[in-house]
């Protein structure tokens, strides 16, 4: 395994590529603890896109294809907002 620099950041890949190629995230996006609204299953993780900019997306991706650009908002905060 060897350090590696792509478009989207830095990551470990195999020192045998072509013939290997594994890969691995050096820093594991960050993971929320809200469920994703659209499936249910995955949950909230925070992205960065090839132009920089932050989103959060589903982590079952490409079974769920959720997408949002702000940071996201438990529903049950939501509930205690609009009852003020």
């Amino acid at each position: 395994m060897v350090l590696r620099q792509g478009r989207f950041g830095m990551f470990i890949g195999c020192s045998r590529y072509p013939e290997c190629e594994h890969t691995e995230l050096i820093d594991k996006p960050d993971e929320t603890a809200i469920a994703c609204p659209q499936c249910g299953q995955g949950h909230l993780v925070q992205r960065r896109s090839r132009f920089g900019k932050t989103f959060h997306s589903c982590d079952r991706y490409p079974d769920c294809q959720f997408v949002i650009n702000f940071k996201p908002v438990a529903a049950n905060a939501l509930n205690a907002i609009t009852r003020c």
